[in-house]
């Protein structure tokens, strides 16, 4: 009797977490209703209401990007402004598409699983181990808990099929074993593991998908994971060039193969190195991915601070494709004048090595309303605000690092600065900007200022001395960034290099006079002269020492030679030791 092959299809089955708005719940859904009743629904990155993972949450927005743009995406502004306009996406296209590759978008097919590598047929790795958790040992706190790789029993198909594609993304560097045996060495990290990313969100996943997808054409040779006409090369490390933003989105960075049983659940599987872009991760994230953010052309927007919620404004004027294209279509008035747009930043820190992920920081925002975004001099001032909240931390740094009486200030994050910023919006919005921003700055200020007082050690414990150094530091941190200009923008937004404030004379202690030692002269250098015995000439009285016919050590002839200058060099050197027993020649 044979045993049944288990099927998954990542179309019909439930595996992506969303939470249907008709009717308030939270649930799994397979792909095709995720696009087509997108507007129904709004994308989570857990199947109930606890607070959204950013890995989980930005590789099942990039699936569903790749396989909405690759179905019926628009190729340019009047096609995505008819889509966003129509009440739900284009069902009959993406139905079409998706039945049409529907063989390579099951998990366990034989032949080409989705997601994975045909032709791997050694499985050594149990399922514990396919848990994104993993990635950061049993501490790790960004995909649900260490408990997770505690739990009996085999792994159920729709977590399988999240683990597969968060495996892929983020996986660390580092030794990975070879295909039939031996290893792999100096694995690259993951294709989402290097850059920030920035995501706008909207209140259903049609709108989400639409914010995220600036308009293009299908780049020549570009095609997703799935419609590859060939199986992925069992090569680990190989290098292949990236032809656009679907095979980015759905970038092979390692060969998988799920192993599942009678029931359909995984108990093992494959992993290996895999795929590695030709130009290097960063540029073929900053070349594809809209998804990313950058400060500047060659590195990546800064990973956010905890608690930074308006580091999302530093998103404006320049580094961040969703937002440039947020911007336009709210300024060609696409976007609904009241529509709140709202950014979502996140990062991922690894160790020393990239063996070890070590953190995942994330900030939410409020960008304000499309009408305020459709004014280029709002926008100025949203970043210009972002960018000064980013200049405190580097005020106190600099104060502390030039005060002598401090010796160091450490944990630079700013407190939670979620209600100012929603202050600062909303008094842009209400056309009192001078106001808002002066708020703002103030806050900005005093939350500087407490930072320092609580965070710097400094040299004495003399509360009186205490009491002068933190006012010392609070008036040059006032000091420094009263100085910053207003309007003032980084330089890769256009900010003018020009120093914000000149640096305080530091107090320094006056030197104390020290009387200068007495020095003696010095003895002239005489040649040195070779030392006679045995009717050869030694150079040196080691020399002597190595000669067979020594019968002492070479410090006793150091300190015979030095403390009785009327001994001869052979002298020295032949007569035997006064303690223990008498030398004998050397043979």
């Amino acid at each position: 009797m044979s045993v049944p092959v288990p099927s998954f299809s990542l179309l019909s089955e439930p595996w992506i977490p969303v939470r249907d708005l008709t009717t308030g719940t939270y649930r799994q859904v397979g792909l095709t209703e995720a696009l087509t009743r997108a507007h129904e629904l709004e994308l989570v990155a857990t199947g109930d209401a606890s607070t959204p993972a950013g890995q989980e949450y930005a590789v099942l927005l990039r699936v569903l990007l790749a396989a909405y743009d690759a179905a019926a995406g628009p190729a340019d502004r009047a096609e995505w402004a008819a889509a966003w306009t129509a009440p739900a996406l284009d069902a009959d296209r993406i139905t079409t598409y998706l039945n049409r590759w529907a063989h390579r978008l099951d998990l366990y097919a034989p032949h080409r699983p989705a997601f994975q590598a045909d032709g791997l047929t050694e499985y050594p790795r149990p399922h514990p181990f396919l848990n994104p958790v993993f990635l950061g040992g049993k501490t790790g706190r960004w995909f649900g808990g260490a408990d997770v790789m505690d739990r009996p029993g085999p792994l159920p198909a729709a977590e399988a099929a999240r683990y597969v594609l968060i495996r892929c993304a983020y996986d660390v560097s580092g030794i990975k074993a070879g295909i039939g045996g031996g290893r792999t060495y100096g694995a690259w990290l993951g294709p989402l593991g290097t850059p920030t990313h920035l995501t706008l969100t909207a209140r259903t996943l049609k709108d989400e998908l639409l914010l995220n997808l600036p308009p293009a054409p299908r780049a020549a040779g570009d095609m997703p994971v799935w419609e590859r006409p060939d199986p992925l090369p069992l090569t680990p490390g190989a290098s292949a060039p990236v032809p656009g933003r679907l095979a980015w989105w759905t970038w092979p960075a390692r060969l998988l193969r799920l192993l599942p049983d009678e029931h359909g659940a995984v108990t093992a599987f494959a992993w290996h190195d895999g795929l590695r872009p030709s130009d290097g991760t960063s540029a073929a994230a900053r070349s594809h991915d809209p998804l990313t953010a950058w400060a500047g052309p060659d590195h990546r927007l800064p990973p956010p601070g905890a608690g930074w919620t308006w580091y999302a404004g530093s998103a404006l004027l320049g580094c961040s494709p969703v937002v440039e294209h947020a911007v336009r279509a709210a300024e060609d008035g696409i976007l609904a004048p009241g529509l709140r747009v709202r950014v979502r930043v996140s990062s991922t820190a690894y160790n020393q090595h990239f063996t070890v992920m070590t953190d995942s920081p994330h900030a939410a925002c409020t960008l304000g309303s499309a009408a305020l975004l459709a004014v280029a001099g709002s926008r100025a001032r949203l970043a210009a605000a972002a960018h000064f909240a980013a200049s405190a931390p580097r005020a106190i740094a600099r104060v502390c690092a030039d005060h002598p009486d401090i010796v160091q200030c450490l944990n630079l994050y700013l407190p939670d600065l979620t209600t100012a910023w929603a202050q600062l919006v909303d008094g842009l919005e209400a056309g009192q900007a001078d106001d808002a921003l002066a708020r703002w700055r103030a806050r900005v200020t005093d939350a500087a200022v407490d930072l320092a007082h609580r965070q710097m050690r400094t040299r004495t414990r003399i509360p009186a001395h205490k009491a002068r150094v933190a006012a010392e530091v609070e008036e040059q941190i006032r000091r420094y960034l009263a100085a910053i200009p207003p309007h003032a923008l980084p330089l890769h937004q256009g900010g003018e290099k020009a120093e914000p404030a000149a640096r305080p004379a530091p107090r320094r202690k006056p030197p104390v006079p020290r009387p200068r030692r007495a020095t003696t002269a010095k003895r002239p250098k005489t040649a040195k002269r070779p030392l006679r015995a045995f009717g050869a000439d030694f150079p040196s009285p080691y020399a002597l020492s190595m000669d067979p016919r020594c019968v002492v050590s070479y410090p006793t002839i150091l300190k015979r030679l030095r403390e009785e200058p009327e001994l001869t060099a052979e002298e020295a050197a032949s007569i035997p030791p006064t303690r223990g027993r008498p030398a004998a020649p050397r043979a």
